[in-house]
């Protein structure tokens, strides 16, 4: 279950991207879509870094562990 969730968030954050990726190139300020283009592809790289943590987080607690129920 984990797994389809993380497949379909990077999915989406991969076609926000690339979307939003397509309309900054139409714009004539270079400096704006640079900039744009970038703060995606960092949050982007955050989001996946953070899902992947989670993800290690949950694998390492087992329900006979302390601590694993909250």
């Amino acid at each position: 279950m984990i797994a389809v969730t993380a497949v379909t968030a990077v999915a989406r954050v991969t076609s926000v991207l690339w979307g939003s990726t397509v309309v900054v190139a139409h714009r004539r300020v270079v400096m704006l879509r640079c900039r744009h283009a970038a703060v995606i592809l960092m949050r982007s790289v955050f989001v996946v870094l953070v899902m992947l943590a989670h993800r290690k987080l949950l694998a390492r607690m087992h329900p006979d562990q302390p601590g694993a129920n909250g």
